[in-house]
């Protein structure tokens, strides 16, 4: 399948500085908003409109999240080894687009043309990356006195929802996307407003790598009101975010009894949840270990997250290898 043969393909015309119109992402389908609302995202270097960019309401993400959990026993259970080959692809097309990509990154975060190149050209990286890991995460057997049998089993976590934070939209969001697919989660991207450009188009890699319907999901919006509704659903079971610039405050709009628990980051305008596993919000240097549920509880990533510790003002991004 060719890019001219996606039903929505975001075309950037790099004379004008502008795009086409971007689309929600739901269900291997592009669409506009339900309520047909849209919002414009603008070149930060001239200040003018780059794109109308469709804003999601509740009904969106209703729609995102189930899509995302009737496929996700089937994604579960797909072989690893099929997970791993269908990373790989997407990777061989990142690279085949890189300069498309490059030039939407720069142009929607106001990078410089080449720091938006370097950081596209570690996305294939981190995709091969996990997708060497994908057959090789499982649990083990512990000696334990008496007739008695222990083990630990990693299972998928189901629906994950990743909240991206502004500073380097493409690459933070598939440092986060890669261990959850690989290990066996649906996924469902909120990208920041400011920089929701990258993310549409990368799901039209998604949707030409051959990934099943509802397997990845991108919907756009301005804050708060996709995360305000998200924060309603328990659903989701895990998502990444940036870590706020002071201590985070209990959200208003939910008072939850029990797990998960929400948060309000001021500096990313994103929700972050925490589901049975406390997880680090600390940059990580290098991926997370896995993505799967486990008993123990660790203050770092450990096998039982999904997202990987973003941070919303990390001075540089990192490389799986480096």
């Amino acid at each position: 399948m060719s890019l001219a043969s996606v039903r929505h393909a975001l075309t950037l015309d790099s004379d004008a500085r502008t795009t086409g119109p971007a689309a929600l992402f739901i269900d291997g389908r592009f669409g506009p908003a339900t309520a047909g609302a849209t919002f414009p995202t603008v070149d930060p270097n001239t200040g003018r409109t780059i794109a109308e960019i469709p804003r999601a309401d509740g009904t969106d993400v209703d729609r995102a999240v189930a899509a995302a959990k009737r496929v996700a026993v089937e994604w579960q259970f797909t072989d690893a080894i099929a997970r791993a080959g269908l990373l790989r692809t997407l990777a061989g097309l990142v690279t085949e687009h890189a300069d498309e990509l490059a030039r939407i990154e720069a142009l929607d975060s106001g990078h410089y043309l080449s720091k938006a190149q370097d950081l596209v050209a570690a996305i294939p990286l981190w995709l091969e990356y996990w997708a060497g890991l994908a057959d090789k995460v499982g649990g083990r057997t512990i000696e334990v006195p008496g007739n008695k049998l222990s083990f630990t089993l990693l299972e998928p976590l189901g629906v994950t929802a990743h909240i991206v934070p502004w500073n380097y939209p493409l690459l933070v969001m598939v440092r986060s996307i890669a261990p959850a697919l690989a290990l066996g989660n649906t996924v469902v991207v909120k990208p920041a407003e400011d920089t929701s450009l990258s993310a549409c188009k990368f799901a039209e890699l998604v949707q030409e790598a051959g990934f099943p319907d509802g397997v990845f999901n991108v919907v756009t919006g301005s804050a708060p009101r996709p995360e305000r509704h998200w924060s309603r659903t328990r659903t989701s079971r895990a998502s990444p975010s940036p870590a706020p610039p002071r201590p985070a405050r209990p959200s208003r709009s939910w008072r939850p009894t029990t797990s998960p628990r929400s948060t309000w980051s001021s500096a990313g305008r994103a929700r972050r949840w925490s589901s049975r596993m406390r997880t680090s919000t600390t940059p990580s240097s290098s991926p997370s270990r896995a993505s799967a549920r486990t008993p123990v509880r660790s203050a770092s990533p450990e096998p039982g997250c999904s997202c990987m510790p973003t941070s919303g003002r990390s001075s540089s991004p990192s490389s799986p290898r480096g």
